[in-house]
């Protein structure tokens, strides 16, 4: 960056004048019609808009694709959510005279939401 800073500066400072036909120019260069320079613009104009065209087409699809994990993600943890609590469930009842069975099922559950909480955030991060 520093070099192209330095050319730039050694560069000599950009000219411009109008001449009528016939006349010398007062300095070497190119000479433009009013149409190749309008035809210049109009292409630098036309180049930004599409670069902000295709940035803004990025920007949507990558959040396309974030939501669509996300939803994903959200789905299948509502699915082991269930599938667990259907089983604490299953446990809870098949066991509901032992009394040390309450916190050793809620400890298994509470885990096993935590890995599955701490799965899908992975997911979605690691699927980005």
């Amino acid at each position: 960056m520093l070099l192209f800073l330095l050319t730039l500066s050694a560069m000599a400072e950009p000219q411009f004048t109008n001449i009528d036909k016939g006349q010398q120019a007062p300095f070497a260069g190119r000479l433009l019609n009013d149409e190749a320079v309008a035809e210049i613009v109009a292409k630098k104009h036309l180049s930004e808009a599409m670069c902000k065209a295709m940035i803004n087409k990025s920007v949507e699809i990558t959040k396309a694709k974030t939501t669509y994990s996300c939803e994903i993600a959200i789905a299948e943890n509502e699915k082991l959510m269930r599938d667990l609590k259907a089983e604490n469930d299953y446990l809870m009842k098949k066991h509901k005279n032992k009394k040390w069975t309450l916190p050793v099922v809620a400890a298994i559950g509470g885990g096993a939401g935590f890995v599955a909480g701490v799965g899908s955030v992975l997911y979605v991060l690691l699927s980005m």
